[in-house]
């Protein structure tokens, strides 16, 4: 027999439906949560979390919609896009009404139509709200640790199986294919102690997949195809980059010193599913009775979010997940035992040859249980401790020798590290190459610094400091994305009573110096585990071992135990000073009169031009400020664009060690490369912002003599990462694009142009970082925008600090640089260069189509064309071996000058790479020369809906205006002329401008593609002809094959012979 029915042997609960549920104590939520919430208990078991969202009642939306005109576009397509029943009433078009059967057909039976674009939802997560998507969460109670001893990987598989089908529908594509089908999204996990499926959807089909869902939890297919087919999905993602790197690596060894009383133990056994010698019969046998024992109603939470109504969630609970069988029986408890890992093979030294290159030095203890303590979170009191970058830290210490560039610990979400058997707490060294030369010296430092906490704390100020700043945090939190914050609470659901469901994670409201001091006491030298992740390292010693499931070899050995106080290292460490940045005044202004819709310049000089806006409309107590830096020494030459770069790696590691304590309050601070120059970001509580604003300047003030603020040993770190050639020869696509950027740009320094650069040089020696600081900021002029709930006063205190910190000569403005856009020949060009990733067999190809000068009209045809482009792409190659993408080019501040990038990736033969990208637009160019008027319509207003998406938080609407305010000419009325201009839009001119954009003898096409390594064939070796004499890379540029393309080998010559237009004033 095929199907073990096991399901019969599971009989539902048969109630009255009126007494279908029970209502538990709904949890507590943040003081700006405008949400509803509601838990329920099913008479068969499973809990339930409703939440409804507090923005406008979906249901109310709908009513007001029947009365809107049925002219417009928007409400004829609601139906038939998400649940293929029909396109409206035009029966006047023939042609309309059969391509509208021809795709209902196709949707009702979730086949791709080869004939037609057809109307879905991009699965581009920016085209659409993602707050207004509606998702759901169901946490079942089995996990690995459930495995049968002689079938690891168990549960594993059933999630597989669950999430891809029921016996209810039997004939349809998987559930997740569904979903991204009509926009949402389908994912799963298996965890130690509990396993999680989670979807989003568009609101509109919520029901529709909660029914569907519902049958895989009550009737999944049980069978030999289906588990045949999801076995190879599961071999398949053990060769992905999702299991197949460092960190899996690294937790397989630690499991494999389990003790047997250990369930995690199996882990390290490896996936026995996908070993081939296993009888299906056995497996199939084994997998029923592990779903029919352990996916019982009374083990599974469930949540869900969406704008409808708590009562219409409700009743769609009762009508779908009733019917889940329960069978009572007690879940699988795993004592908590002493000795979780075996000592003598747990405390060792591990030397793992690494899967991607890496320094990396973890430092593990096994210790208790803390599930139960979330309400005093013992652990988390010493890991803000560990993690903390002010002036007497364990980070700032092992920067200040260059050892280590980053300290951080273990997610405390990890249900393998974190659990109701054991804790593993562990400390991530993230070292630099002296670092990995002197890692016994590091490790000697750590000890000291929790033999210096041992002595130090528990003190009571830093918890309640804590515990103040997870209040603030949990009360003024934001709305987070649907689909995770259903995964997390149906997750919670299993931890925390109902009250807690929300809070459970920001608790603090007991403090037990007890455990904390009792935890750090169990963190000795003696007891910890040791890995050491460096190639090389590895290189170095003999690796005599291997791992059997990633089969990636390393060695073990002891380490010496009585590691002696570093003395030095001890009489810098300290405590960290009161938080200075702790928020208390939460008030919001009031509205003006007269609400200023865009921002306005209040303040103008030679130095230094401020925009300001008060924010109105998310009536939330914070602020944010960008603060841009712009001076033509930066791209004067490939050395002062390497010192700039130097420059800044240095003043943000002065700038975070400086505001650490208001990054752990709810502060956001970032420093990135711009035109010309840097940005810096802040956001946070109005209240504090102009002091954080002050620390930053200050920093900013000292980088005129930075080479006092850092290390010999960090300027190296800095000079290392300034000029690295890693992320060449890891990230292909990297090179691709960056090859692209060389060609339209100028002036701009690739990598190839820093790695010319000679490290020895005098002139990039420590001492002339600040000449060229000081130069920088002599000749930077400064443009800011201040925003949020900060009035004018406000705002002209924090210019008063500005301009205190920098006193820039009057005439700064007359220093300008200009970035231009080379305008390609009319033709084909071709850039072909190798690979440097000798291990990745996939050829990468960027074909990028120029159309010149865009104003508003032009640039909204290219928008939409890429808008129909991703719509035909999610429809005609999801299966095929080629990866597309494509997307709009350049973006914001070049707009002017724009263009189309088609990006491809394929492990086919190199020369057929460009062809089937061909072959891909000229079939969508072909099929957009099909589609009916009213199907281009109905898709013009969907990409109308994603322009017309409002910000959803303080920080989306300050970049957006921001985005303006640093452009060349601001347009804040941007979007509604956009919007206004794709309105009149017709398919004729999106066709015309496809055309000769992509498709026409005019067409201004740049091709940039990288080989994969090519084997000589006489010797069948690497073709390796990349290094200079010098050692560095260089580029090997190969021939086109084709006389129609212009090969590009000289990229500056081909720019000297064109047009280059101006893109700044």
């Amino acid at each position: 027999m095929d199907v073990l029915d096991a399901e019969n042997e599971m009989i539902p609960i048969d109630v009255l439906r009126c007494s279908n549920f029970s209502y538990e104590t709904p949890p507590v939520k943040p003081s700006l949560d405008k949400k509803e919430y509601s838990v329920l208990k099913l008479t068969n078991g499973l809990t339930a979390l409703l939440i409804s969202d507090g923005r406008t009642s979906l249901e109310n939306e709908e009513e007001e919609e029947e009365d809107e005109s049925e002219e417009t576009v928007e409400n004829d397509d609601d139906d038939y896009y998400y649940y293929g029943s029909g396109l409206g009433n035009d029966d006047d078009d023939e042609e309309s009404e059969s391509f509208s059967e021809s795709y209902v057909d196709s949707v009702e039976s979730y086949s791709r139509s080869e004939s037609s674009i057809g109307v879905s939802v991009l699965e581009d997560d920016s085209s659409y709200d993602r707050l207004a998507m509606s998702a759901c969460a169901v946490c079942v109670d089995v996990g690995s640790f459930n495995d049968p001893e002689e079938m690891p990987g168990l549960a594993h598989l059933l999630e597989h199986v669950v999430g891809a089908g029921s016996r209810t529908y039997p004939s349809e594509v998987k559930f997740g294919e569904m979903l991204n089908e009509f926009g949402g999204s389908f994912y799963s996990s298996t965890r130690g102690e509990c396993t999680t499926y989670y979807f989003d959807c568009l609101e509109d089909n919520i029901q529709f997949f909660l029914e569907r869902f519902s049958k895989q939890l009550i009737s999944p297919i049980l069978d030999h195809d289906t588990i045949e087919e999801e076995i190879a999905n599961i071999k398949f993602e053990f060769q992905t980059d999702v299991w197949f790197n460092n960190h899996v690596n690294r937790k397989l060894l630690m499991y494999s010193t389990a003790d047997e009383t250990n369930p995690a133990h199996k882990l390290a056994k490896g996936n026995r599913i996908i070993d081939d010698n296993v009888s299906k019969e056995t497996l199939l046998k084994l997998l029923c009775e592990f779903w029919k024992k352990n996916y019982s109603a009374h083990r599974i939470t469930l949540a869900i979010q969406s704008r409808h109504s708590l009562k219409t969630l409700e009743m769609w609970v009762e009508e779908y997940f009733l019917n889940i069988p329960c069978n009572n029986l007690p879940a699988e408890v795993f004592p908590a035992c002493e000795t979780p890992f075996k000592a003598e093979e747990f405390c060792k030294l591990f030397t793992v040859e690494p899967i991607e290159n890496e320094n990396l030095l973890q430092i593990s203890w096994m210790l208790p249980s803390i599930v139960k303590l979330y309400k005093s979170k013992p652990l988390h009191y010493i890991r803000c401790l560990v993690v903390q970058e002010c002036t007497g830290s364990l980070v700032a210490y092992l920067r200040k020798k260059n050892w280590a560039s980053e300290v951080t610990c273990n997610d405390h979400r990890s249900s393998v590290d974190f659990n109701s058997i054991y804790s593993i707490f562990s400390i991530k060294i993230h070292l630099t190459n002296m670092g990995v030369n002197n890692m016994e010296e590091t490790c000697r430092v750590v000890f000291t610094f929790i033999k210096f906490l041992q002595e130090s704390i528990p003190v009571k100020w830093i918890f309640n400091e804590i515990k103040t700043v997870a209040d603030i945090l949990f009360a003024h939190s934001t709305d987070q994305w649907p689909l995770l914050n259903v995964k997390n609470l149906a997750e919670n659901m299993r931890l925390y009573p109902s009250i807690d469901y929300i809070q459970g994670e920001h608790l603090f409201s007991e403090y037990d110096p007890d455990v904390i001091l009792q935890l750090l006491t169990s963190m000795k030298p003696n007891n910890a585990n040791i890995i050491i992740t460096s190639l090389n390292k590895s290189e170095k010693i003999v690796l005599e071992n291997v791992e059997p499931w990633l089969g990636k070899r390393y060695s073990k050995s002891n380490y010496t135990t009585e590691f002696e106080e570093d003395l030095t290292a001890k009489q810098y460490f300290c405590l960290p000073n009161a938080n200075p940045f702790i928020a208390n005044d939460f008030s919001i202004l009031p509205s003006p009169e007269e609400d200023k819709i865009i921002p306005e310049v209040i303040s103008k000089s030679d130095k230094l031009e401020v925009w300001y806006k008060l924010e109105t409309k998310f009536q939330r107590p914070e602020g944010c400020l960008r603060l841009k830096f712009a001076s033509p020494e930066v791209n004067k030459s490939v050395k002062s664009y390497v010192m700039f770069e130097l420059l800044l790696l240095a003043l943000d590691r002065v700038v975070r060690q400086e505001i650490h304590p208001a990054l752990t309050s709810g502060f956001d601070y970032s420093l990135n490369i711009d035109e010309n120059g840097f940005v810096i970001f802040l956001y946070g509580f109005n209240e504090k912002l102009g002091l954080l604003l002050e620390s930053v300047m200050k920093c900013v003030k000292k980088s005129e003599s930075i080479s006092d603020l850092i290390s010999d040993e960090e300027y190296d770190e800095f000079l290392e990462t300034a000029i690295s050639k890693s992320d060449l020869e890891r990230k292909p696509f990297k090179l691709c694009y960056e090859l692209i950027q060389k060609i339209i740009f100028t002036p701009i320094w690739s990598y190839f142009d820093k790695l010319s650069v000679d490290i020895t040089d005098e002139q990039l020696l420590k001492i002339h970082l600040d000449t060229f600081a000081k130069k920088f900021l002599e000749t930077s002029s400064l443009k800011c925008f201040i925003h949020g709930n900060i009035s004018r006063e406000q705002a002209m205190v924090m210019i008063n600090i500005i301009t205190n910190s920098n006193e820039l000569p009057s005439d700064v403005l007359k220093h300008k640089s200009r970035i231009r856009v080379c305008d390609l020949p009319i033709g084909e060009l071709y850039c072909k260069v190798q690979s440097f990733d000798s291990k990745n067999p996939h050829h990468y190809l960027i074909n990028y189509f120029q159309c010149g000068i865009c104003e508003t009209k032009e640039q909204c045809k290219l928008r939409l064309i890429v808008f129909l482009l991703k719509e035909y792409l999610s429809k005609k190659h999801s299966k095929e071996q080629m990866i597309f993408n494509v997307f709009a080019y350049p973006f914001e501040k070049y707009q002017k000058i724009m263009g189309i990038l088609v990006a491809v990736k394929s492990k086919e033969d190199s020369h057929l790479i460009d062809v089937n990208a061909s072959e891909f637009l000229q079939k969508f160019s072909h099929d957009l020369e099909q589609i009916p008027v009213s199907i281009f319509e109905q898709l013009k207003a969907t990409f109308i809906k994603t322009v017309q998406q409002e910000t959803k938080d303080l920080v989306e609407e300050t970049n957006k205006l921001w985005n303006e305010i640093n452009n060349h000419v601001p347009v804040f009325d941007r979007q509604k002329k956009e919007i206004e201009e794709t309105k009149k839009l017709n398919i004729q001119e999106i066709r015309e401008t496809f055309k000769k954009t992509i498709d026409s003898k005019s067409k201004r096409k740049l091709s940039v593609e990288v080989e994969a390594f090519r084997k000589s064939s006489k010797s069948d070796s690497l073709v390796m002809p990349r290094l200079e004499t010098s050692g560095k890379p260089k580029l090997l540029f190969i021939d086109s094959k084709t006389n129609e393309k212009k090969t590009i080998k000289n990229i500056e010559e081909l720019k000297s012979s064109q047009i280059l237009f101006p893109i700044s004033d």
